[in-house]
């Protein structure tokens, strides 16, 4: 059966209850998805309704409708069975906080029919039975597992109070991969994959001297831990990027798109609203510019709009992130960073990454709030720089 003909269910819901008749099952339900899957056509139109099934309004139309209480429960069955078939199982690493990636198999799941209440599946629970049935069976306490999940209690409670001698370094091991609960552990582990980062190996190691740790400060009628410390090496964790030479091309007297959404204090419920109408100004902005190249920061929205206004007038596009994902629509794309600094440095990263746009690009476009350390250099190079008004929000009605 064809895709094209899977619309057409192959036989009636009466006939499909007769059949159900003479299947085992707990329920009509079981009873019904194996009349489904035991007879040749009905099981032939359960895979060809697989590319479908997840298409608006494809399973319920493509099944007739109900003309007694026994037909509609029948009916209710077909478009579950849909489903179930289609549902996939993918089987892959699972990240589990405090193991790390963990690979799940397809049979440690259960299967898509017990999901939607078709069956109760193959799981054998006979030995969960057996230790129901038992008795009066006596037990011993183990003193050291009860210590050992003290020990975990009150090392979870240190993280929910910023007291864990890892919270400072915890986003720099959870990206190299690295799940540790002191520094002695994280330390050995950090050694095992190789030493990938030899600063952080030397502030693990004077974290288990008792070093590196927050400073406890004495407030007179009692003593705390300091929360935060400001970082003794600004920019440690700003990973530069090396920049493509085609990227470096492109942006070369490009249009240089940025801005803040924060700024135009559209109201949240009108904000998916409020960027189609960006997009269409920003449109009407670039075909006055005439421009083949089209750069954004799209780690904002103002930017994203941009882009989006540059592929409908088939600009050139090239998408600009200080780190993190890549924005797909853009046809180029410009990471500063290998990953995303932490604490301070951030600021930092983005104040290096404007001084090289503003060298890079030939004129830039604002909308809202634009950065000062951009707007400096463009001054000081004597590039054009427009600002769209922000006002365009009211005149729009979005207030």
């Amino acid at each position: 059966m064809s895709v094209h003909d899977a619309a057409v269910f192959p036989v009636s819901l009466v006939e499909l209850l007769a059949r159900a008749r003479q299947q085992p099952g707990a329920n009509i339900d079981e009873k019904l998805y194996g009349a489904l899957l035991a007879h040749e056509d009905t099981a032939a139109w359960l895979q060809a309704m697989v590319p479908l099934a997840f298409k608006k309004g494809a399973a319920v139309g493509a099944v007739p409708a109900a003309r007694s209480q026994w037909e509609s429960k029948a009916r209710d069955v077909v478009i579950r069975a849909v489903f179930a078939t289609a549902k996939n199982i993918k089987e892959g690493d699972v990240m589990v906080p405090g193991r790390g990636k963990v690979f799940v198999r397809r049979d440690d799941m259960l299967q898509p029919s017990v999901h939607y209440g078709l069956t109760q599946g193959d799981v054998d629970y006979t030995a969960l039975a057996a230790l129901q049935s038992l008795h009066g069976v006596g037990y011993t306490l183990d003193a050291e597992e009860m210590q050992a999940q003290a020990h975990a209690v009150e090392a979870q409670r240190d993280w929910a109070h910023a007291e864990h001698e890892l919270q400072g370094v915890d986003a720099d091991l959870k990206a190299l991969g690295i799940f540790a609960d002191n520094a002695e552990e994280a330390a050995v582990q950090l050694l095992a994959a190789g030493n990938p980062d030899p600063e952080l190996l030397a502030r693990l190691e004077a974290l288990g001297r008792g070093h590196g740790g927050n400073p406890v400060r004495d407030y007179g009628t009692f003593r705390a831990q300091a929360w935060y410390e400001p970082d003794p090496q600004p920019g440690r964790s700003v990973q530069p990027r090396a920049l493509h030479h085609r990227v470096e091309e492109a942006l070369a007297g490009a249009l240089f798109v940025t801005g803040d959404w924060e700024s135009l204090r559209v109201p949240r419920t009108l904000k998916a609203e409020a960027f189609d109408r960006l997009v269409e100004l920003f449109t009407a902005a670039l075909k006055r510019k005439q421009v083949p190249v089209v750069a954004a920061d799209t780690d904002d929205l103002v930017g994203r709009a941009a882009v989006m206004a540059a592929r409908r007038l088939g600009l050139k596009t090239v998408a600009v992130q200080l780190a993190g994902w890549e924005f797909k629509p853009a046809r180029l794309q410009m990471r500063w960073c290998e990953r995303m600094p932490s604490g301070t440095d951030v600021p930092v990263a983005r104040a290096e990454l404007q001084v090289r746009l503003a060298e890079l690009v030939g004129e830039v476009c604002s909308l809202g709030e634009v950065d000062e350390i951009l707007a400096h250099n463009l001054t000081r190079q004597g590039k054009p720089r427009a600002a769209l008004d922000a006002s365009w929000t009211r005149h729009n009605g979005l207030y």
